[in-house]
């Protein structure tokens, strides 16, 4: 199965997104990650031995001027667009994960709900919707999207 994770940024909550792809891997071994991330994190990602490609991205770069940097956009989305996946997960949950996870091409794009997502216009880009506790940390409400996605038991000790 391949898999596109679409998790920007910031630096903390990327190495806190790591546990998401332990579990991804846990349930489905052969199972081939790939990732979106701002361009300064994905050094850190590639070394990751569970991601197999790293998408980089410059959005922090281009609030400052689309039209000046209209190619950088248009080569990031061309990259982005090169491979087709059965399985996107948008664990962002903002407008420009919603804005990647729209281009992206995949046969089920999950993320979270219009009431859980932290901006709920990145919901309207999915093909499926999961609610999560906003009051858990943020590592179990990222391992709960996949969990209720993947149909897996509350129990970390059953997944395996």
């Amino acid at each position: 199965m391949k898999i596109l994770i679409v998790k920007t940024s910031s630096l903390g909550d990327i190495i806190q997104s790591f546990s998401a792809v332990a579990l991804i891997k846990k349930h489905d071994p052969e199972a081939e990650i790939d990732w979106v991330a701002e361009k300064p994190f994905c050094e850190l990602l590639e070394s990751h031995p569970s991601i197999h490609r790293v998408i980089p991205i410059e959005a922090r770069k281009w609030k400052k001027g689309v039209l000046k940097n209209r190619r950088s956009i248009g080569e990031a989305f061309s990259n982005l667009r090169k491979e087709s996946y059965d399985l996107l997960y948008d664990l962002q949950g903002n407008i420009k994960s919603g804005l990647i996870t729209f281009f992206a091409k995949a046969k089920k794009k999950v993320g979270y709900t219009f009431s859980s997502a932290p901006e709920w216009p990145a919901s309207l880009f999915l093909s499926k919707r999961h609610p999560v506790d906003l009051h858990a940390p943020i590592v179990q409400q990222y391992l709960s999207l996949i969990q209720r996605d993947l149909n897996l038991p509350n129990n970390p000790v059953e997944w395996g």
